[in-house]
This record gives C-alpha cells, sequence and structure tokens, in this order.
C-alpha cells in the first residue's frame, strides 16, 4: 500500500509539467554544449552559447522549485484539502500514510536533482578545460571532498523540504490562517535549524585549527577545497544535516499522528 500511494502521488507531482521541465532543460544543455564548440567561429555563435547557458541554468533552478512546491502542494491536498477524505478512510496507520507523502516528495526531489545534475555534466563537465581542472582535483585525492559537497547539497534542500513539512503539520493544526501560519512556521523552522547547524559547525571547526581557519580566513575557492580541514568541515556538515532532516521528520510525523483536522 505504502508503494501504491507513493505511486500515485509521484504520478500527479511529476507528471507533464516537471517532464517537461525535464525536457526543455536537458535540450538547453545540449544547445549551449553545441553553442560553446561552436563559439570560437563567430561572436554571434558565442552570443547563442551565453543565452542558452543562461536559459539552461534558469530552467534547472525551475524544476528544483517546481519539484519542491508541487510535493508539498500534493502534500497539503491529499492529506488536508478535498482529496483527503478519500485518503483518510484508507485501512492504513496515519503514520504510515505520512511517510508514503514525504518519500514521495523526497523522490521527486531527487529526480529533478538528477535532471539538474545531467543537464549540468552536458553543458559544463564535458567542456576540455573544465575536464582538465576537475582532472587536476582528482588528482589530489579530492574525490571524498566531491562527494561531500554533493551529499550537503542534497541534504540541505531535503531540510527546505523537512522543514516546510513541519511548518505545514503545525500550521493546519490551527482553526483560521492555516495557510500563512504554515509559510510562516516553515520559513521560521528553517531559518532555525540552519542557524543552529552553522552555531554546531562552527563549533565543531575549534576542534580543528585548520578547520576553523577556513572559516575565518580569507582563502581561494581551490586553497579551500584541497586543504585537510575541508574534509572535516563537509563531513560534519554531512552528519549535522542529516541528523537535523531525520529530526525534522520525526517531529513532523510526530505532531501529524497526534490528530488531523482536514478542511
Amino acid at each position: 500500500m505504502l508503494k501504491k500511494l507513493m505511486r500515485y502521488d509521484l504520478q500527479w507531482i511529476i507528471g507533464k509539467v516537471l517532464s517537461y521541465y525535464s525536457a526543455v532543460t536537458l535540450v538547453l544543455a545540449l544547445l549551449a554544449r553545441l553553442f560553446h564548440a561552436l563559439s570560437p567561429q563567430a561572436f554571434f555563435l558565442h552570443l547563442l552559447e551565453k543565452i542558452f547557458a543562461g536559459a539552461f541554468l534558469s530552467c534547472a533552478i525551475a524544476i528544483l522549485i517546481n519539484a519542491l512546491m508541487r510535493s508539498l502542494v500534493c502534500f497539503r491536498r491529499t492529506l488536508y484539502g478535498d482529496p483527503s477524505y478519500l485518503t483518510h478512510t484508507l485501512p492504513i496507520k496515519r503514520g504510515t500514510v505520512f511517510t508514503a507523502k514525504v518519500l514521495a516528495g523526497v523522490v521527486s526531489l531527487l529526480f529533478a536533482l538528477l535532471v539538474a545534475a545531467l543537464g549540468y555534466s552536458i553543458a559544463v563537465l564535458t567542456r576540455a578545460d573544465v575536464w582538465e581542472a576537475l582532472k587536476e582535483l582528482l588528482h589530489r585525492r579530492t574525490v571524498l571532498n566531491l562527494l561531500l559537497v554533493c551529499a550537503a547539497v542534497v541534504l540541505q534542500l531535503f531540510e527546505m523540504h523537512f522543514s516546510a513539512v513541519l511548518g505545514l503539520v503545525l500550521g493546519h493544526r490551527r482553526e483560521k490562517g492555516r495557510i500563512p501560519f504554515s509559510v510562516l512556521f516553515s520559513m521560521l523552522i528553517y531559518i532555525a535549524v540552519s542557524g543552529a547547524l552553522t552555531g554546531l559547525l562552527f563549533a565543531l571547526s575549534l576542534l580543528k585549527p585548520q578547520a576553523h581557519a577556513l572559516l575565518t580566513q580569507s582563502l581561494s575557492t581551490q586553497e579551500m577545497f584541497t586543504m585537510d580541514g575541508m574534509r572535516f568541515l563537509l563531513a560534519a556538515d554531512v552528519v549535522l544535516c542529516l541528523l537535523a532532516n531525520c529530526g525534522l521528520y520525526l517531529a513532523a510525523r510526530h505532531v501529524f499522528c497526534k490528530g488531523v483536522d482536514v478542511e
């Protein structure tokens, strides 16, 4: 039943909208890469490269925003809107229903991230100059750092999602002004969690002088990425974000299971 709930939600979230954005994003990435290869031949082609590169970046950001917003709309619609009456009559535990809705949002965000990453690989990583710079970083044994950066970016996006879910659950426990309060609670939760994680990360950096230097000194991007303290900071950030996401999910699930007041 969990898979069925997720399947129906994913069909609604991804559907034609995200599929359209995905196709456009990848086509723009291909065009940006094509005109980059041709741009040395003419100024007009170089201009087209910049136009398509900017359009690709806009679409890559748009697909992430759409995936996040549509997953939250689906969560609210199926748990608190008109379709929620059917959802809550299913012979399933309330916690299982909540988990299915949250996982559908997580899978949708992963889908959007994969499309954006694939488009970025086509438009940027296939370029000779970028590939050489990337290989230089890999030769310096920074593969783990690259993986940690990717994990941190993904977990930050999930943090926004879980903060919004908790905000929706808290906002819909009020009798009036549910949507405004849901938005307000989501923003406050995200700001509070991000601030707490930043403070904890700074405190942990005191344990390693090189890591503390990364947060207090002005360094170039290359210097920061290759310093020994960078791996410590990235690993700490990933662990803290993972714990925060688990805490947000468990808190939202606990509040949701206390009771649901549909509209």
